[in-house]
């Protein structure tokens, strides 16, 4: 009976179901990808939490990152640390256009 998790009326059987409201309530945690679309998901799914208050909603955000040498396959990072430096995702970027634009 997991799809009535999926409901926010649980005994509506008209509802349909929604896979967010599912997630929501089978998560630990859960977390928009920046600070706006925290406060936004939390505008939206405070009636999952009807006995918190709108403004303590249980829906976080974290910062939007990538991990550059995690996602870089091993000969792109060859080609990016040729071109560019190994510690090219390290401070300011706006010197390496002309090195990025010759390739």
């Amino acid at each position: 009976m997991y799809w009535l998790l999926g409901r926010l009326n649980r005994d509506d059987s008209s509802e349909s179901f929604n896979i967010t409201y599912l997630a929501i309530r089978e998560s630990g945690l859960v977390n928009g990808v920046s600070r706006l679309h925290g406060k936004v998901s939390r505008h939206l799914f405070e009636n999952l939490f009807p006995r918190w208050p709108k403004d303590e909603v249980p829906i976080g955000h974290v910062t939007n990152g990538a991990h550059m040498p995690g996602w870089d396959a091993e000969i792109a990072d060859t080609i990016w640390t040729d071109t560019c430096g190994k510690n090219r995702w390290k401070g300011e970027l706006e010197n390496l256009e002309e090195k990025i634009n010759s390739l």
